[in-house]
């Protein structure tokens, strides 16, 4: 009898982790996803930051872990924790938040484009996930795979009519996002590895990236500066990689557009020269 007890528990246990790899059904999803777009602030008369992190891999939990937190204290560093949103796969967060793919990530875009003002508003975009050459891989629980562009992402924001964001993407070999913004004064891109480059802490044993960890976790929520964010977290990767015996890098990558910079800086959103 005591064996059985255990042999039934086991069941359940393996069940209920099976659960939670099943794919959300798409009803589910959009209705989570509508829920996020109505309960976006309409605009203020001075700028505001919107917020929309994505935690694009199932596994492990450290991509979720991420993502949760980056729209945590972005919210709270921009005063904008009622203007966040969030698409996961981790499947931990299947009853809570919907899952990321093309599709969910393009009507987020939009939706949130709807809500904002064009020529005032920011958007800070977090994403974090497994990256490959030319992009970042989502990957929902039980389904296949799909690859995130550079190119994808700035044809969608454009047809969006989001003017002015703020990108980072802790993945390995995301420097192809800053190669993609490179020309566009209005971006500002932090990437957590050059285009050809593997970035670290996306293990199981691992709470957050390297990258995201010295970014986000590291430094204080308060400071607006990313330039001096960035340069500070970059450091912090330099000096973790040689503890764990890197001696090739990842070697993070930033482009700060002009145009941004200055809307930043006038919106208080900056600190000035």
């Amino acid at each position: 009898m005591r064996y059985a007890l255990h042999a039934l528990l086991l069941c359940l246990l393996l069940l209920a982790g099976c659960a939670n790899m099943t794919p959300q059904p798409a009803a589910a999803t959009t209705a989570l996803l509508e829920a996020q777009l109505a309960a976006l602030p309409a605009p203020m008369e001075r700028p505001r930051v919107y917020g929309l992190s994505i935690a694009g891999y199932d596994r492990p939990q450290v991509f979720g872990n991420e993502a949760r937190y980056a729209s945590t204290v972005l919210g709270e560093r921009y005063g904008a924790e009622d203007a966040q949103m969030l698409l996961s796969n981790d499947p931990a967060d299947h009853e809570r938040y919907p899952q990321a793919n093309l599709d969910t990530l393009g009507r987020a875009l939009r939706g949130l484009g709807a809500r904002m003002d064009k020529d005032r508003d920011v958007l800070m975009l977090y994403m974090v996930s497994h990256g490959v050459p030319n992009g970042v891989v989502l990957k929902q629980p039980g389904r296949g795979e799909e690859e995130l562009s550079p190119v994808w992402l700035k044809k969608t924001l454009g047809e969006a009519g989001i003017k002015y964001v703020m990108l980072a993407v802790s993945a390995c070999f995301s420097g192809s996002f800053v190669n993609a913004f490179l020309y566009d004064p209005d971006a500002l891109v932090l990437s957590a590895a050059r285009q050809d480059r593997v970035s670290f802490g996306c293990s199981v044993r691992d709470e957050y990236t390297f990258f995201g960890k010295a970014l986000l976790v590291d430094q204080d929520a308060r400071h607006l500066d990313w330039p001096v964010l960035f340069m500070a977290a970059s450091d912090k990767v330099m000096a973790r990689e040689k503890e764990i015996g890197e001696k090739t890098g990842s070697v993070p990558q930033i482009h700060f557009g002009v145009e941004l910079q200055e809307h930043l800086i006038k919106a208080g959103l900056r600190p000035g020269r």
